[in-house]
């Protein structure tokens, strides 16, 4: 669990110090000050800046541009890929002559993990002088590995030995439901399932089961109501209550690693967000989950400042701000101000 967050040169974040993290942590802020990214960081942190990942996160952002295959044994092959990996740097900056790249991680760990681009043999000895020698160096404590952008029959994301630790990101994209039918099975008749009915309930309390059928060839959820044989679509209930299921098997899967969330407030109405609150905060201590999420919400903020009161050192809200000169600051409050501050909107 990370206990503190440094960020250096990751997309608009030149530097920021975040002092203090606990079990389960919300940030709020304007746009464009940096929430996205933040939660970005932090899933390249926890699979150790893979390639791979990096091309997840820029094809959510529609920021990849698949590099011409035709052109694989050529210079310009080459810096598609760099002019790919690029976007996630300061200011899209790539220098390969200086130690200054991405640096994620606790503010004082050994643990933190760097990317930069480097200068790089080709592998296995190939040399073919029309193409620049080019890699992404990668370190994670004291382990490094320089990947390299050199054309060649073995891609270079199958390579990656540095291990990875279990995060699961929940941005504004749907996520699958064949995924979320995977999900459900990793978590049905086990502990894990209450939490996902009990969830389900906070907007229609009659729900008893839960259950994915194959129907016209896709997979439906559905849902049994109480003193009622006939099997209801989960999506006739609203989104409010897909958000649920989406954000509770999600969480339930990320356990002894991270849960992301974007955005938590979407879909779902102020009047059940403590009680979620206060599922997600048990769920993140039994299963040992790291949970950080955003949010616009005073709503949202509010039912998260209710919850920690009764989860002493579980919780911590931070809100980002931009200062003139471009500088983040994350500014932490406490409980009890947080709470004292909503009394005085109402």
């Amino acid at each position: 669990m990370l206990d503190s967050l440094l960020i250096q040169n990751y997309r608009g974040i030149k530097k920021i110090e975040i002092p203090a993290l606990a079990r389960v942590n919300l940030i709020s802020g304007e746009n464009n000050v940096g929430k996205s990214a933040l939660l970005e960081a932090i899933y390249l942190y926890a699979y150790r800046g893979n390639l791979h990942h990096i091309q997840e996160l820029l094809k959510l952002r529609s920021m990849w541009l698949e590099p011409n295959s035709s052109k694989r044994a050529t210079s310009e092959y080459v810096e598609q890929l760099i002019d790919n990996y690029a976007q996630i740097f300061y200011n899209k900056k790539i220098d390969f002559f200086t130690e200054d790249g991405i640096t994620i991680g606790a503010t004082q760990a050994n643990n933190q993990l760097k990317i930069r681009f480097v200068k790089a043999p080709p592998p296995q000895n190939q040399q073919l002088s029309n193409i620049p020698q080019k890699g992404v160096a990668i370190q994670f404590g004291d382990k490094k590995q320089t990947l390299s952008l050199y054309p060649n029959k073995q891609n270079p994301l199958d390579n990656f030995i540095i291990t990875p630790k279990k995060c699961l990101y929940l941005s504004s994209n749907r996520i699958k439901i064949e995924q979320l039918s995977t999900f459900w099975n990793k978590v049905i008749f086990t502990p894990k399932e209450n939490y996902v009915l009990q969830a389900l309930r906070l907007v229609e309390a009659r729900i008893e089961q839960l259950t994915f059928l194959h129907s016209h060839q896709k997979l439906i959820p559905y849902v049994k109501l109480k003193r009622d044989k006939k099997a209801h679509l989960l999506s006739d209930m609203g989104r409010g209550v897909e958000k649920l299921l989406t954000l509770l098997l999600t969480l339930l899967n990320s356990d002894n690693g991270f849960f992301l969330i974007s955005e938590f407030e979407n879909s779902l109405h102020p009047n059940i967000q403590p009680k979620l609150w206060e599922i997600i905060f048990q769920v993140a201590k039994k299963f040992n989950i790291q949970v950080f999420a955003t949010t616009y919400s005073t709503d949202c903020i509010k039912a998260f400042a209710t919850t920690c009161t009764q989860h002493k050192n579980l919780g911590q809200y931070y809100l980002l701000q931009k200062r003139s000169n471009g500088k983040i600051t994350p500014l932490m409050y406490q409980t009890e101000l947080l709470l004292f501050a909503s009394k005085k909107e109402k």
